[in-house]
């Protein structure tokens, strides 16, 4: 059995005009989502000191389309990073 370990050892979002409850409810379930994306690229393995993901800007959005595009923001900066530039649309 393959097994993947992530440890993010910190994770850093600036989140601004939204409402507490929003903002909670697009963190709650994040790491799952995040790993969802890495997973299909086969990006679970290796070792990155640091991503920057860049800034999103999002007028307006329930808390479960924040946390899918944030998480791809995230998945793609890895991609990046890591080579791998071929995460769908």
């Amino acid at each position: 059995m393959n097994q993947a370990k992530i440890n993010i050892g910190q994770l850093n979002i600036r989140l601004r005009g939204l409402s507490s409850q929003t903002a909670q409810g697009m963190t709650s379930g994040l790491g799952s989502e995040i790993l969802s994306h890495l997973a299909e690229q086969s990006l679970l393995s290796g070792r990155l000191d640091q991503v920057d993901a860049g800034q999103l800007a999002v007028t307006s959005a329930t808390a479960s389309e924040l946390r899918r595009v944030v998480a791809r923001q995230i998945a793609l900066a890895v991609a990046a990073r890591t080579g791998n530039m071929g995460l769908g649309s």
